[in-house]
């Protein structure tokens, strides 16, 4: 219990006090900030292991955390639970044989706040490994939109980490956190995406929520226009409007439109 406390304690004065610092690697993984902790996964034959350390590089102990690591395989997803191995390590088994390079999000608590993070899939890593070669993410999701990209996988690689791989949200995402930042809100009906037009979504995502916040806001929200295609952003907009109920879309689909002007002679517009 003492040693658990420690390491909540750790991760607590990591996350509320330290800026992130370029993403080093130490154990041949990808590696990528999570707030002001560094995370590091690599996938193994048959088990992938994260490491996790502060903006420095200085291993952080892990043993008060526990989560999951959510894996765009070559056909699907694959989830894998994460656990304590010791160090500032967690581990999970996996079941079937996953390319190095796959494309990746990891969601961890049991910390002062949670943690996520993404990991782009990166060929060179998969190509770096005799007989993978390049593969391509895929999650069914009845069908891919007009735009020719997979909405969810593209949903899953770059936006579940932190809205959760079921447009859930972050918990209490309406209460500030002590860094002064907000969850991240739920993308599905019971949050406030839909109050928004298609413009001001693509917008948000493109060029990140501080754009078009007041001077000082504070945003999790990064822009996703160096590495989202304006196709891609849409592909993965059509996907979380595909969630809400036609009520829902039709009221959001009217939003930014122009209100109807009386006619001349006082009859309503269309």
């Amino acid at each position: 219990m003492k040693t658990k406390l420690l390491a909540a304690a750790a991760l607590a004065a990591l996350l509320l006090g330290q800026s992130p610092a370029a993403a080093q690697v130490s154990h041949g993984g990808r590696s990528a900030e999570a707030g002001a902790a560094r995370l590091e996964l690599v996938i193994g034959a048959d088990a992938i292991d994260l490491y996790v350390s502060d903006a420095t590089g200085k291993p952080l102990p892990a043993d008060a955390l526990s989560g999951k690591a959510t894996l765009l395989a070559p056909g699907g997803k694959l989830d894998v639970t994460l656990a304590p191995a010791g160090g500032n390590r967690l581990s999970g088994k996996l079941s079937a044989a996953i390319p190095p390079g796959t494309a990746a999000v990891v969601n961890l608590s049991g910390g002062a706040q949670p943690i996520a993070a993404r990991f782009a899939k990166d060929d060179s890593v998969a190509a770096a490994h005799a007989g993978h070669g390049s593969h391509e993410a895929h999650v069914a999701a009845g069908g891919k939109p007009a735009s020719g990209f997979d909405g969810t996988a593209l949903y899953v690689e770059h936006c579940s980490a932190c809205h959760g791989d079921k447009l859930q949200g972050q918990p209490n995402w309406q209460a500030r956190l002590p860094s002064g930042e907000l969850p991240a809100p739920p993308l599905d009906a019971s949050g406030h995406a839909w109050h928004h037009s298609d413009q001001q979504l693509f917008d948000m995502i493109k060029f990140g929520v501080a754009k078009f916040a007041p001077p000082g806001y504070k945003t999790q929200m990064l822009p996703f226009g160096g590495t989202l295609s304006d196709a891609q952003i849409r592909a993965i907009l059509d996907q979380i409007k595909a969630s809400w109920p036609a009520e829902i879309r039709a009221r959001q689909a009217a939003v930014g439109q122009p209100t109807a002007k009386p006619a001349v002679g006082g009859h309503a517009g269309h």
